[in-house]
């Protein structure tokens, strides 16, 4: 059997200090044709982190603070353990002006990238509809 897999470029070689997030968005985390012991893996593994409640989870993330021109960058442990509330917190601190606040980031940013007509929430309802 022959799969096709996507090429992957790093999209951010031209950033100094990218905050990058890494999303595995849908329920359904498995390739089309796939065996049914690989659909039995990847329904064990979605159990184990927020895929199969939320429809998506948290693969990876690493954000730049401005103020102390450092980087925090998620290790796979910490994106494994995230439950729902987990997630929230991570997204909401991923657009945050203090990401290194683990129990109260500000979310200051949310509105320029998730909200607005030409943002990830706009575009992910469009694409629901």
């Amino acid at each position: 059997m022959h799969i096709q897999h996507a090429v992957i470029e790093d999209l951010t070689y031209r950033f100094h200090h990218p905050s990058v997030i890494d999303i595995k968005m849908g329920s359904r985390t498995w390739y089309p044709g796939a065996t049914e012991e690989y659909i039995k893996k990847c329904l064990d593994k979605d159990k184990e982190t927020t895929s199969a409640l939320l429809g998506f989870r948290i693969s990876g993330m690493q954000v730049y603070d401005t103020t102390t021109k450092t980087t925090w960058k998620a290790d796979k442990k910490w994106c494994k353990v995230l439950n729902a509330e987990g997630a929230r917190l991570a997204l909401k601190r991923f657009v945050s002006t203090n990401p290194f606040s683990e129990t109260d980031p500000d979310g200051l940013l949310a509105s320029l990238i998730y909200g607005g007509p030409e943002c990830v929430l706009s575009q992910l309802i469009e694409l629901k509809a």
